[in-house]
């Protein structure tokens, strides 16, 4: 695990990074044009209520989840389709939320899931979690749940 880019904010609290398996990171809002910038990763921003640029045709994309309950399946399966489609392509992977806690591993225990570097997503939060610390809201993590096991049903 590789801390790829930190930054100390205004309140004290330090922000970090991480690459939690092989390109793949996890990080907060802040760090995507940076990530992008320079580390040449491709970035899902999944923090509805973020504004961080993400203008980089076919680098960066932004698609919102709430950090509770309630999330539209349609559209986290739309996350996790595009995710999968940049792992098969090879591309490095930075998936980003508000502080990177909560919305960003969810998904990306999900997206390990979902591509195969992860039995299950209890095993993949584990693996995350030894890398950054890890906090996901009981709702966005069910909802992220009951997706994959749409999509692994419909396999």
């Amino acid at each position: 695990m590789t801390i790829l880019h930190q930054e100390t904010l205004a309140n004290g609290e330090v922000q970090t990074t991480d690459e939690v398996f092989e390109n793949l990171a996890i990080g907060p809002a802040i760090h995507v044009p940076y990530m992008h910038h320079f580390h040449l990763w491709t970035c899902m921003l999944v923090a509805q209520e973020c504004t961080e640029d993400t203008c980089y045709p076919g680098c960066c994309m932004k698609i919102g989840l709430a950090d509770k309950e309630g999330n539209d399946l349609k559209t986290i399966l739309s996350i996790l389709a595009i995710t999968k489609q940049w792992h098969q392509e090879g591309k490095k992977i930075m998936i980003a939320c508000g502080a990177g806690r909560s919305r960003a591993p969810s998904i990306t225990s999900a997206h390990m899931v979902n591509c195969g570097v992860a039995g299950d997503m209890l095993e993949a939060i584990g693996v995350i979690g030894r890398s950054r610390q890890v906090a996901p809201n009981a709702g966005i993590w069910g909802n992220v749940e009951e997706a994959l096991k749409k999509l692994r049903s419909a396999a």
